[in-house]
């Protein structure tokens, strides 16, 4: 969330303008509510042969209903029950008349090879990603990501030379350590 001035107005996050400091979105990954889920159940999608419907745990009352376009990536055995990274603040949109709530964050080379995230053994569904050495929380809760700052702010996702899921050069983090991928150097989407 955004500071105060001394004239108490908001200032600016660092890199941000006036403007989304006041709406309380900050201008960096923190804006972004990417946690940790469960695939519950997997079907494919009655209307498109490339997508999936997926139920997926993220720490809620019920599952999410999350459609990806993995059909050609994965089986839906590999995707039963894998645990995700799910970024839960973007708008829900219609897929070839389904809902979706959210996106699956995947590792993805120029040449098409793809992997899911490898997240530390024993994280909980539901569980938060944090972004060191950025700090503090700068979505708002209960409300969607505006669509072009999610745009701005999902295209700096990326897997370092170590495989290490990183906004930039800030590091996935859950309590029991860094998100990576077995794909080094790809872009995540």
């Amino acid at each position: 969330p955004a500071a105060a001035s001394a004239k108490g107005k908001p200032k600016a996050a660092a890199g941000g303008s006036a403007a989304s400091a006041a709406a309380g979105w900050a201008d960096d990954a923190t804006a972004l509510d990417i946690r940790v889920g469960r695939i519950a159940s997997i079907r494919k999608h009655p209307n498109a042969d490339q997508l999936y419907v997926e139920e997926i745990d993220v720490g809620e009352a019920k599952p999410r209903q999350i459609v990806s376009g993995l059909v050609a990536h994965f089986t839906e055995a590999q995707l039963q029950g894998a645990t995700v990274l799910v970024v839960c603040n973007l708008a829900p949109v219609s897929l070839k008349g389904i809902s979706s709530q959210g996106m699956v964050l995947v590792a993805s080379t120029a040449q098409g090879e793809m992997s899911l995230p490898q997240v530390p053994a024993g994280t909980a569904a539901g569980q938060r990603v944090t972004f060191p050495p950025l700090e503090g929380v700068g979505f708002v809760a209960n409300a969607e990501l505006p669509d072009r700052r999610a745009k701005k702010l999902l295209k700096e996702l990326r897997t370092d030379s170590d495989g290490v899921i990183c906004w930039k050069h800030a590091k996935f983090t859950v309590p029991a350590g860094a998100c990576t991928s077995s794909l080094r150097d790809a872009v995540v989407k």
